[in-house]
């Protein structure tokens, strides 16, 4: 299924706001309590071609810091879906980019073509998945993050085992037991389609979201 680009979209909103007499501008998410200034905007007057693209440039830009969230020199997109999945590769991402955990995650879902090279892609989120099945987006089998962690025991004589569920300890752990513990991450089931817990062992894609 093909999405059209958020960028894409806020825009052609903000051009149908303006359109209707810039009464949407006021309107649009803003940090602190910015106003877009239209004084300049009289009913029967020529518009400003300047103006109104310095005001366009300006609600973009916002719409931007709300749309992604930066960290240095990284950035990540928010409200997004499903864009692509990478190689296999066990729970500790071991199979992909070299670098392990959430990170190392997001760098290889970063150089999937699929999700266009996007420097905001990342790995989906257990809220990303389900909202992408909502709309109708078919997704592979593959891991997912829900930065949720459990820990249940089980007895057995005199010694206790325990079930470890934590994105396979942040994505650190690419085995499916060690010692007296079991690994499990979340997984997509597209069978279900729902999520699953999965041994941190199993060699399935990574899911990435922008």
């Amino acid at each position: 299924m093909e999405r059209t680009p958020v960028g894409r979209t806020r825009r052609v909103l903000v051009l149908v706001g303006l359109a209707a007499g810039l009464g949407a501008v006021d309107a649009l998410p803003a940090r602190a309590s910015w106003k877009a200034d239209t004084g300049w905007v009289t009913p029967g007057a020529p518009v400003s071609a300047g103006k109104l693209k310095a005001l366009l440039d300006e609600i973009d830009a916002r719409l931007t810091r709300v749309e992604v969230r930066t960290h240095g020199t990284t950035a990540i997109s928010s409200s997004a879906v499903y864009c692509g999945a990478t190689a296999s590769t066990v729970g500790d991402m071991s199979d992909l980019s070299g670098f392990k955990g959430y990170a190392g995650a997001k760098v290889a879902c970063e150089a999937l073509s699929d999700c266009k090279s996007s420097k905001t892609a990342h790995v989906c989120s257990g809220e990303e998945v389900v909202r992408s099945a909502q709309i109708g987006i078919t997704m592979p089998a593959g891991w997912l993050a829900t930065g949720a962690a459990t820990r249940a025991v089980i007895s057995s004589g005199s010694t206790d085992r325990y079930v470890e569920s934590a994105d396979c300890q942040g994505f650190k752990v690419g085995v499916a037991a060690t010692g007296v513990s079991n690994w499990f991450g979340t997984s997509w089931d597209p069978t279900g389609p729902a999520a699953k817990a999965t041994h941190c062992g199993s060699k399935l894609a990574v899911l990435c979201c922008d």
